[in-house]
């Protein structure tokens, strides 16, 4: 059964939106959502990027679960675990 409380955004902060789109066009394999940050650097700021990548957890309400979350090779299989139990 499929969760549909869970999602798998990225977020591109390369400066050109064209290039994140031809990313998508030629990586069809990457069926999640990709988002631009469109030159807004306050979307930076306000989740303190300062490397990439940078993985967090937001839950149902959108609240930020975990920050900064592991890695996928890390125990975030884990973390998410414990997101959806709650």
């Amino acid at each position: 059964m499929r969760n549909t409380r869970t999602g798998w955004p990225s977020i591109c902060a390369d400066k050109y939106w064209i290039q994140m789109n031809y990313y998508a066009m030629v990586k069809p394999q990457y069926a999640w959502t990709l988002l631009h940050f469109s030159d807004n650097t306050d979307v930076l700021v306000d989740y303190n990027v300062r490397s990439y990548p940078l993985y967090f957890l937001i839950d149902e309400h959108g609240d930020i679960f975990r920050y900064p979350a592991p890695m996928p090779s890390e125990g975030l299989e884990a973390a998410i675990e414990e997101m959806l139990q709650q």
